[in-house]
């Protein structure tokens, strides 16, 4: 404690360096940790493999811990599928141009507005967020869906499949609000509610006063949760034609792909073959595999 009180003095009538300080407070530290060590309840294994005491106690009560190796890299062929493979990337994100291919537009539809400094308070107050961080959000998510895609074949062959079918909904469903109710919802998340059951609700050939009525009352409960919804007539064209372009784009990669059936996965099969291989060594032994959700 003395130590202590000596830099604090050191410290406030600035006799020493902020680096001599440094180093006197991280030897302070040292002297504490080694004063509390031996008292902390161990649960890591380098700990009790590591102090002499610990060690010699295991090995008493006949208590050894496994020795777990270094990962191991495994390579596999993308054999037929490797032109194809390359093709898509250069689809969907061509390396000497990132303004062509898979923009992401239905994930940025802020960035479309023809002028955002109207919006700016609208955008604050009714999606409670700052208008800003909102715009750099989208943009942000744009890219990420545009990264998962590909990382999504590098998880397997079915969930790339089910990544295109999912991204290709949701962008036709951010058309048709566009193009059937003329506007655009901006949802902070959540699954934005079905154009053809709001058009059910609202009619076809009522006065477009009473059908707004109508539609704000149909989708009050999704308003409460942060949908906000702007004219279409206030969003650059470029929007649609983006998000149709988007469409397209992943349209023409799952037709590739899948046109012919579903094709097969040289990682599924490589990373199988591997896990009987080991099986047959040692049958009673366990195999973990970690992989992303």
């Amino acid at each position: 404690f003395s130590e202590y009180k000596e830099i604090k003095e050191i410290q406030k009538n600035k006799r020493e360096s902020d680096i001599a300080i440094t180093a006197r407070i991280k030897k302070v530290a040292d002297e504490i940790r080694n004063i509390l060590s031996p008292l902390v309840i161990r649960r890591s294994r380098l700990d009790l493999d590591g102090i002499e005491e610990y060690k010699k106690d295991l090995e008493q009560q006949n208590i050894y811990f496994p020795k777990v190796n270094e990962p191991k890299l495994l390579e596999y062929d993308l054999q037929e599928l490797s032109d194809l493979y390359k093709d898509t990337l250069e689809t969907i994100a061509p390396e000497d141009d990132e303004e062509v291919g898979f923009i992401g537009a239905r994930y940025m539809p802020t960035s479309y507005i023809k002028n955002f400094e109207k919006y700016r308070k609208k955008i604050a107050k009714e999606m409670g967020v700052d208008e800003n961080l909102l715009k750099q959000t989208q943009m942000n998510l744009a890219k990420f869906m545009r990264r998962l895609i590909v990382r999504r074949f590098e998880s397997s062959i079915y969930a790339f499949q089910s990544t295109l079918d999912s991204i290709i909904k949701s962008s036709e469903i951010i058309r048709d609000w566009y193009e059937r109710i003329g506007k655009v919802p901006i949802y902070k998340k959540g699954k934005l509610p079905d154009v053809d059951a709001l058009l059910e609700a609202t009619g076809e050939d009522i006065d477009e006063e009473l059908k707004d009525i109508i539609l704000d009352e149909e989708l009050k409960s999704y308003k409460e949760k942060g949908l906000w919804l702007i004219d279409k007539k206030e969003i650059r064209k470029g929007f649609i034609k983006d998000v149709e372009k988007d469409i397209k784009i992943l349209k023409d990669i799952r037709e590739k792909w899948f046109s012919k059936g579903f094709p097969k996965d040289p990682k599924l099969e490589h990373f199988a073959s591997i896990v009987k291989q080991k099986l047959k060594e040692d049958s009673n032994r366990k195999i973990v595999a970690f992989t992303e959700p």
